[in-house]
């Protein structure tokens, strides 16, 4: 429209680019320490996306596990970047970002000391 300005720099766009990135950054990471850990990254792959397209959306849905499941890993991307759905609640977007990324950590470690004690001899 004319006369009509849209800028990238409002209404808090850049912050959730770079959260965007961080959170795909820290599932990659995820992703690559649970198919080390299993040996076998199909199966890694298949099951992180059944975990979050389909129980973790039925989990998170479900009134009695509302208190802890903004500690899963998609309302915790979702708080890391501030993208929000109404009757949801996230933790504050550091927060988020710091439990995402030890559960990110403690992934990519279990990969880490499986490859590590394995005999590739």
């Amino acid at each position: 429209a004319e006369g009509v300005s849209v800028s990238l720099a409002d209404n808090g766009i850049p912050m959730t680019l770079v959260a965007s990135v961080l959170a795909i950054a820290l599932f990659a990471m995820a992703g690559v320490g649970l198919g080390a850990a299993l040996q076998d990254q199909v199966a890694a792959t298949a099951g992180l996306l059944l975990y979050l397209f389909v129980l973790e959306p039925i989990v998170t849905r479900i009134d009695a596990f509302q208190s802890w499941a903004q500690y899963l890993p998609g309302p915790l991307a979702s708080g890391l970047t501030n993208v929000t759905q109404t009757g949801q609640e996230f933790l504050a977007p550091w927060v988020a970002g710091v439990v995402l990324a030890c559960y990110a950590a403690l992934l990519a470690v279990a990969g880490t000391m499986a490859t590590t004690r394995r005999d590739i001899t």
